[in-house]
């Protein structure tokens, strides 16, 4: 199988970076509200490209639903559709932090990991909590991945609430990615996810050798 050399192929950014503002088109179109319940929360989620190796989650508090209390659980299942593992680090998180704090996560080939977030303040409705997440590679074939959020464990006054979901996933379509609403697959039980030393810092590419082009710009 031959390689595309870095400098030959467009990248996922490079195919991008003529559509600037349209990447909010593709990728801020959130999924479909999990069903509300009266009374009780309700999210949607978009995913976007944040910068070369990264991309950026926003968690929308839906039109429908009531203010989430502070201290409110956020799970995030991440599931990893190549045979490549990463090291996923964690930035700009607004609204919400890691718990246990972490700022990276090893995500095995083919596997899946769970982060919990909590939320550090009241979210109003139409309200939103955001943060970024990096993998380390530019390559739009690194870019398969497929997330659940999950909200549970609610404070009072919603004690009693169900849990609400929604899922989002990216995937490489020749020489850009889409986004589409597919949750995770896992055929094994998520492992949760432990703190790992990033080996090379926000914004550097995995070898060549693991992700041939096209790449992102």
């Amino acid at each position: 199988m031959s390689h595309v050399r870095a400098q030959d192929a467009p990248s996922r950014r490079t195919v991008s970076r003529g559509l600037a503002w349209s990447v909010p088109v593709i990728g801020v179109a959130a999924a479909a509200p999990a069903l509300a319940t009266s009374g009780c929360p309700d999210i949607t989620v978009a995913e976007a490209q944040a910068t070369t190796t990264s991309d950026s989650i926003t968690l929308t508090n839906s039109p429908t639903s009531v203010p989430i209390p502070a201290g409110t659980t956020i799970t995030w299942q991440l599931q990893n559709r190549t045979n490549v593992a990463r090291t996923v680090t964690l930035n700009s998180l607004v609204g919400l932090q890691t718990s246990p704090l972490i700022t990276s996560f090893a995500l095995p080939a083919n596997g899946t990991v769970t982060v919990t977030f909590t939320t550090t303040a009241t979210w109003p409705i139409g309200g939103t909590v955001s943060f970024n997440f990096d993998i380390g590679s530019a390559a739009f074939a690194a870019w398969n991945l497929s997330s659940r959020f999950t909200l549970s464990a609610y404070p009072a006054p919603l004690t009693g609430c169900p849990n609400a979901s929604a899922c989002r996933s990216v995937q490489p379509s020749g020489g850009t990615s889409i986004y589409t609403s597919t949750c995770p697959t896992a055929p094994a039980p998520a492992v949760a996810a432990r703190t790992q030393a990033v080996p090379a810092g926000p914004g550097v590419d995995a070898p060549a050798t693991n992700d041939p082009g096209p790449y992102r710009q």
